[in-house]
């Protein structure tokens, strides 16, 4: 098994538009860190979807949802665990706050 520490990705998603922003390859894993950066002299609102595979949204996927970010915040969430296929989904109210996902791949 190899791990390999990485940047998964990195988006400033559109205004209300959810957008991928890590898919774990078949036959993968991964342990993840997201930051979200607010890059505006406003509040913004972010949410966060960590979406096991093959299934749709559903509230109970959330991590963060709807979650206020004051102006030039920065806010991060550790250790999540990825399985084969799973993805994270983000979505920012504004349209001014960024997002990065890194942490380790793991491969068979």
């Amino acid at each position: 098994m190899t791990d390999i520490p990485q940047i998964f990705g990195q988006e400033l998603p559109p205004a209300n538009i959810q957008t991928n922003l890590v898919t774990v390859a078949f036959n993968d894993s991964a342990q993840i860190n997201i930051f979200v950066a607010n890059q505006s002299i406003d509040f913004d609102y972010f949410s966060i979807c960590v979406l096991p595979y093959d299934q749709s949204v559903q509230p109970a996927n959330y991590i963060a949802y709807n979650s206020p970010i004051v102006s030039g915040g920065v806010v991060s969430f550790a250790q999540i665990f990825l399985g084969s296929g799973d993805r994270v989904l983000v979505q920012t109210r504004n349209g001014t706050c960024s997002f990065t996902a890194t942490g380790v791949l793991y491969t068979p």
